[in-house]
């Protein structure tokens, strides 16, 4: 799903534009999230090779494209050329049930722009604000329409959602840190750096498509180093995604930063809107056809 009104536009030296089909409200931890963190331990085998170790990444990044149900939290702070971009992302998505409670906001050139969306199964609600987003029937809050629509929408996929993870396939090498225990998840940990322009090269057809829905670095800065460092569960899932851009030819800081959770866990339908602030009827969808696609 894609804010079509308030859509961004490319930056100078970085264009990013965002999913909104999978942004969550509600980001929660394991049963473990109060405990004390262990310190990284060394692997009880010997540390794969590099060429072995970035393997490892890539078919984590297959694994978690490929999950069903998550809770994620994303968040995005760049600053390309003197301009700045936050995006972040929050919330839970069953996929196969269509269930969702998922926020997304984009902030760029001073402006800020804000998505929800709840799904239970059945029902699509949708809350959208900021500049070019037209107002709804009645002074509501919230549209309504099927939630078939979620699964209709081109960008509703967990490739769509966790696109950003496919910057890995940029790492032809990488180093095994150690393990540890993360919200009551055995993970281990991996080093890589790598420039845009590898992550470029390493994915075509659909996956360059999403790579650059996801996170997309145009222009001069493409050639930044990356320095990325990655959690990935013993189900081959990763649980956490650390960017950070290194070096550019151009000035350049910030990162991006991504958890996953409650992996193929139980998402609970979500609290629907007070039906006051709710509009529906043939307005209603007409004006969904413009919000989402």
């Amino acid at each position: 799903m894609r804010l079509r009104p308030n859509r961004l536009r490319p930056l100078t030296a970085v264009a990013v534009t965002a999913v909104t089909a999978a942004v969550l409200a509600g980001c929660s931890g394991g049963d473990g999230a109060d405990a004390p963190e262990e310190p990284a331990s060394e692997s009880a085998s010997e540390p794969a090779d590099p060429a072995e170790a970035a393997q490892v990444l890539q078919d984590a990044v297959d694994a978690t494209v490929a999950a069903r149900v998550f809770t994620i939290d994303g968040d995005l702070d760049l600053e390309i050329a003197g301009q700045q971009l936050q995006l972040q992302t929050q919330g839970s998505v069953d996929y196969d049930a269509t269930v969702a409670d998922l926020l997304l906001s984009i902030g760029q050139g001073g402006q800020t722009s804000e998505a929800e969306v709840k799904a239970d199964g059945s029902t699509l609600w949708v809350r959208a604000e900021g500049e070019g987003i037209p107002a709804f029937p009645g002074g509501a809050t919230w549209l309504q329409g099927e939630a078939s629509r979620l699964t209709e929408s081109t960008t509703f996929t967990p490739t769509g959602l966790v696109g950003a993870v496919l910057v890995l396939r940029g790492a032809s090498e990488a180093e095994e840190l150690g393990t540890e225990e993360e919200d009551g998840v055995q993970v281990t940990r991996y080093a890589t750096t790598f420039t845009y322009d590898d992550a470029l090269a390493g994915v075509e057809g659909e996956e360059a498509q999403v790579l650059g829905s996801a996170f997309s670095l145009t222009g001069q800065a493409s050639s930044i180093d990356l320095d990325v460092e990655v959690a990935v569960g013993e189900d081959g899932v990763l649980r956490e995604l650390d960017l950070e851009i290194a070096e550019s030819d151009v000035p350049a800081s910030g990162g991006y930063e991504i958890s996953l959770s409650d992996v193929d866990g139980e998402v609970s339908p979500p609290t629907p809107p007070d039906p006051a602030d709710v509009a529906t009827g043939p307005e209603a969808e007409a004006l969904l056809d413009q919000v989402i696609v």
